[in-house]
This record gives structure tokens, C-alpha cells and sequence, in this order.
């Protein structure tokens, strides 16, 4: 991800960094991965593609964003690190 979200978000960064998140959750629930494209992650996000790339390298890119948002708010990590203590 070219944004680094290790460092404090600004309020628009955390907002823009959302509405592609959950605009991908929204397609993904109309359609297949492979369907969806940037122009359209763009346009029923209402933002232009160049904000886009300022984040993502691609929706490959989204994607895995936002499996890391997932995985931290279901607290995932933590699971996976009791099962390591558990072997």
C-alpha cells in the first residue's frame, strides 16, 4: 500500500481510506473480484482515480487493505498468536 497506515491518519486520510474499504465491501457483495474495476471503485466512491493511486497500487492492492482492517477488527491477530502458544 503506498499509504503507510502505521502513522497517525490524518481525518481526511482515515475518511478516504473508509469509503474505499466499504465501497469495496459493497461490490464485492454485487459481484465477482475480477468484475470490478478502479473506475468503477472511483465513481461509486465519488472520488477521482488520482486519490485512488495516491493509496493503492491497484485493487489488488485495496484488497489486501482491506483484509488488514479485517483481520484487526475481529482481532484475528491475537487469535492466531494464542493457537502459536497453543502447539
Amino acid at each position: 500500500m503506498k499509504y503507510d497506515i502505521n502513522k497517525e491518519l490524518t481525518r481526511g486520510a482515515k475518511r478516504t481510506l473508509n469509503d474505499f474499504k466499504t465501497m469495496m465491501f459493497t461490490l464485492l457483495s454485487e459481484k465477482s473480484f475480477e468484475e470490478i474495476t478502479v473506475g468503477e471503485l472511483c465513481k461509486r466512491a465519488n472520488y477521482p482515480r488520482a486519490t485512488f493511486y495516491n493509496y493503492f497500487e491497484d485493487k489488488f492492492d485495496l484488497l489486501n487493505y482491506c483484509w488488514l482492517w479485517l483481520t484487526k477488527e475481529i482481532h484475528l491477530e491475537r487469535s492466531e498468536e494464542h493457537t502459536s502458544e497453543l502447539q
